[in-house]
C-alpha cells in the first residue's frame, strides 16, 4: 500500500467512524495518549480509554476499561457480543 492510499485510507475511516479506542491510555496530561485523546475528544470524537492499570477510573470523563474485549462488551450492540470470545 503506498503513502497515498494509506493516507485516503485513513481519511475516511476518521471522516466515518466517530468513536476511538485509545489503548493504554494514561491520566497523566504530559503523556502522549492522553494529549492525543485529549485533542481527539476537541474534534468531536468520542474516545474509550483502554488500560488495565487504570481500569475502574475515568480519564478525560469516560470510563476505563480493562481491555479491549471490555470495552467493546460495554459498547456494543447486544448482537454482536457472541463474537466477542471469537476476537479476544
Amino acid at each position: 500500500m503506498t503513502a497515498i492510499s494509506t493516507d485516503e485510507v485513513l481519511r475516511k475511516i476518521l471522516k466515518r467512524d466517530r468513536v476511538i479506542a485509545v489503548v493504554g491510555l494514561s491520566d497523566k496530561p504530559y503523556r502522549s495518549s492522553y494529549e492525543v485523546a485529549a485533542y481527539l475528544r476537541q474534534n468531536a470524537y468520542r474516545i474509550v480509554p483502554v488500560n488495565p492499570l487504570l481500569a475502574g477510573t475515568t480519564v478525560l470523563g469516560e470510563p476505563v476499561h480493562p481491555s479491549l474485549a471490555g470495552a467493546v462488551a460495554a459498547k456494543a450492540p447486544p448482537r454482536y457480543l457472541s463474537h466477542l470470545s471469537e476476537i479476544a
